[in-house]
Formats: structure tokens, sequence, C-alpha cells
């Protein structure tokens, strides 16, 4: 998340507030605020459950990478000529990268 999106999101709130506490009544006021007060928490469990499963997604996006490059190609390549393309730091970068982008 970036700063302009968390910026951006407080303000959203505090408006949300204000304009809810000026045409809602009390009860619904207290209904406003729990329902949430139960969406950030469900949010927060989110952003725990993401970084807790991150390297467990990463091993998994790095297997397939490793899996997908092991691949026997048509590609006639003789051996004397090619070279192990695999790179321990390009794979985990990309690994990573297919993990949040598909987040």
């Amino acid at each position: 998340m970036s700063i302009s999106n968390d910026l951006r999101r407080a303000f959203e709130r505090a408006s949300l507030n204000r304009e809810a506490k000026s045409i809602l009544t009390a009860r619904q006021w207290k209904t406003f605020q729990d329902i949430t007060r139960v969406h950030d928490e469900q949010i927060q469990q989110e952003k725990r459950r993401y970084e807790d499963e991150f390297e467990t997604r990463v091993e998994m996006a790095r297997r397939r990478i490793i899996n997908e490059a092991g691949r026997k190609n048509k590609d006639f390549k003789p051996r004397m000529l090619s070279r192990d393309a695999l790179n321990k730091d390009d794979v985990n970068r990309q690994a990573v990268r297919d993990v949040q982008h598909a987040h």
C-alpha cells in the first residue's frame, strides 16, 4: 500500500463519519460504528493471513518457475553452447513479483 492510498482512505473515512453523524440517529450511528469496526478487523485479519502465507506462496511460485524452466522444449541447442539460464536471485525476485501481483 502506498502512502497516498492510505491518506485517501483516511480522508474518505473521516468525511463518511462526519456525514453519518449528521444524518443518522444515535441507534443507527451505533450500528454504523459496529459495522465499520467489524470491517476493519476483517481487513487486519486478511493482511495478517497474507503476511503469514507470503513465504509459502513465494516458495510455490519459485518451484513453478524452476519447473517451467526445466521442461524439455523442442528447440535444439547443443549442450556445449548452452548454459544454465536459472539464476537464484532472478528466480527469487520473479517469485516475489508473481505473488505480489497475484495478491
